[in-house]
């Protein structure tokens, strides 16, 4: 026997030994930390069975075993994801009948296992429902660590890609009907991912996306799932929440797969919007509950809510390594329902001064428990001791702009990044950010082509940033407004770090003055180098680069309307050749309508319901 064959056999003996560690009555290991999942709910040899280890503890180089029917064991291709959680992703690509055992092996020793049994046939894990039965879908678990775990290495592994891409998605069934993304994908064996079977499209704006997730997941593993309607008065600074719903509501269809998207399409998305995520910190009628910044809560799954009501869930966080700067990236859904990742930064995770006491900041969904029989979210006091949660917290509310990015880098970069690195972080972030506003005016102009006789109207006063139909879908007031606030966190870099040394690890007067005027020298030399093309009025593509962006700041101030040609939504000077294939311009009326609101983007401060400009009447 060689030496290979040698080391797989040690390896398979430690698999499946028996040992002193407490098993089950299959004689698999059982352990509080570590937890192993098999997909589908009940595997059969028509479809991939997936094979999900999760654990809260530190990173360890595992790798997933699995025992045939016949005997035979092999190590399967495994994929690690997360920093905490952990988890490893294995795939049977072509199951047989009959008992499979699957484990994960660490350094030779076993962690984990779990037996199962594969089928034949796909079996359908809900009879059809009787007619007078009402709930939406029955639960049957509640919400655990490991099951929280879970969810956030489903997430990870949902919106995963390499670094070096920009993925972006025209919406959200792309992946939850991609088995290679989705590994939760038909899991109930209803054929609820597969088109011709019973799947529907799942098309959220950025306030229902967190939800439309949660709720995903919830169905799958019979969790229990619930959403409030939020409103915001004029006058308020923090939302309050109607009564709670959740999936034990009245079932509006009798087959299970319609019940269910029929709630997230129509039950959800009607009732959720930007303000359930601004409500007040210490408030227990709510969906989503405030966190510590720590590894522990800033986890795939955690809900990031912007004081002026955009809502992104996070999906990755990498460390830094060898003088890289860590990443922390999230996914967001926009209004004409593309989804895209983005990273952490100033120019994407809005934190202005007061944002706290406007309800933003990190949130985590809050749990939902029966309580006596009844279904109930959890409170604050039983999450600060509740296993698996432990991480109610009001620091956010207190902290200023920078204590807030100061916590977070603090997650990624153990120590402080050079300036040098940090600035080149902050110009590819705003690389990234250009090149998602390519797609939004892109869509824009198909729409228009189209339709084109037909003129999106422009709302008045607060209503630019918030309404529905052809505006909300196309215009960009808002992106437009996180991208000014963007070129600002670039363009000023340089003056940052000579206010605040001490984050940069500079003490010495002489070195900070030099490496002020380094970093002017160097911000034009990288934000040049960064470019991309946009399409022309006439098709043909015009070059820019992120330094053209930069210097184009003031224009863009009026570039949102998306009646305008290209060239002048990418504030292409009057007059000049790049202009002179503009076609179409938005109409006067609009024209004075932004030069009035122009105030808020120059100031980049969005305009509250307590102190809105005074409305334009039409000439």
């Amino acid at each position: 026997m060689n030496k290979h064959l040698l080391i797989l056999s040690a390896i398979a003996a430690f698999l499946f030994a028996h040992d002193a560690q407490a098993k089950d009555t299959n004689g698999c290991v059982l352990s509080k930390d570590i937890r192993l999942f098999v997909s589908p709910a009940r595997p059969h040899t028509q479809q991939p069975v997936q094979i999900m280890v999760v654990h809260s503890g530190t990173a360890q180089n595992g790798e997933i075993w699995i025992q045939r029917p016949d005997g035979t064991q092999e190590k399967i291709p495994t994929v690690r994801l997360g920093g905490p959680p952990h988890g490893y992703i294995g795939t049977i690509e072509t199951p047989v009948k009959g008992r499979w055992r699957a484990g994960l092996v660490v350094n030779g020793e076993m962690k984990t296992c779990k037996r199962f049994r594969v089928g034949k046939y796909r079996i359908r894990t809900r009879s059809k429902r009787v007619v007078d039965e009402s709930t939406i879908w029955h639960t049957y678990r509640r919400w655990t660590p490991a099951l929280e775990n879970l969810y956030s290495i489903w997430i990870e592994h949902l919106f995963d890609a390499p670094l070096n891409q920009e993925p972006t998605w025209n919406a959200l069934h792309e992946l939850t009907q991609d088995p290679t993304r989705n590994v939760l994908y038909d899991h109930l064996g209803l054929g609820e991912d597969t088109p011709d079977k019973g799947a529907e499209s799942l098309r959220p704006d950025c306030a229902d996306f967190p939800y439309f997730l949660r709720g995903y997941f919830a169905w799958k593993w019979s969790l229990p799932f619930a959403y409030r309607a939020c409103w915001q008065g004029r006058r308020r600074p923090f939302a309050r929440c109607q009564e709670m719903k959740s999936n034990t509501d009245f079932a509006e269809a009798i087959e299970p797969n319609e019940a269910f998207y029929l709630m997230l399409k129509k039950k959800v998305a009607r009732s959720v919007s930007s303000s359930s995520a601004r409500t007040e910190y210490k408030s227990e009628d709510t969906d989503l509950y405030p966190v510590s910044i720590t590894r522990h809560s800033i986890r795939p799954g955690t809900v990031f809510s912007d004081p002026y009501g955009h809502l992104l869930v996070i999906s990755k966080l990498i460390d830094s390594q060898n003088g890289e700067p860590g990443i922390l990236f999230a996914v967001d859904a926009q209004p004409d329902a593309t989804i895209g990742r983005r990273r952490f930064w100033r120019g994407s995770f809005l934190f202005p001064p007061g944002a706290g006491n406007m309800g933003a900041g990190f949130k985590r969904f809050r749990p939902i428990i029966r309580v006596r029989g009844e279904t109930q979210p959890m409170k604050n006091w039983r999450i600060k001791r509740y296993p698996g949660y432990k991480d109610f917290d009001l620091q956010q509310q207190r902290y200023t702009p920078d204590e807030f990015y100061d916590a977070v880098a603090g997650l990624t970069n153990v120590s402080p990044l050079t300036p040098q690195k940090a600035l080149e972080a902050t110009v590819v972030a705003l690389a990234e950010q250009i090149r998602r506003r390519v797609v939004s005016v892109n869509t824009g102009e198909k729409w228009k082509q189209s339709h084109p006789d037909q003129l999106i109207e422009m709302p008045k006063s607060t209503q630019l940033f918030q309404t529905s139909g052809p505006w909300e879908d196309f215009s960009t007031p808002s992106r437009d407004m996180r991208l000014l606030i963007a070129i600002d966190t670039v363009f000023k870099f340089p003056d940052t770090v000579l206010r605040r040394p001490e984050h940069y690890g500079l003490s010495d007067p002489a070195k900070i003055q030099s490496t002020h005027k380094e970093l002017l020298e160097k911000l034009k030399e990288l934000a040049s180098s960064h470019t991309f093309t946009y399409r022309k009025s006439d098709g043909s593509k015009h070059p820019l680069s992120v330094w053209d962006v930069i210097q184009r700041r003031e224009a863009l101030e009026m570039a949102y309307n998306p009646n305008d040609c290209p060239e002048t939504r990418w504030g292409a000077p009057l007059n000049s050749e790049e202009h002179a294939t503009c076609t179409q311009e938005a109409p006067a009326r609009h024209i004075k309508q932004m030069r009035a609101y122009r105030p808020w983007f120059h100031r980049r401060v969005r305009p509250t319901h307590q102190d809105p400009f005074p409305e334009i009447n039409d000439p």
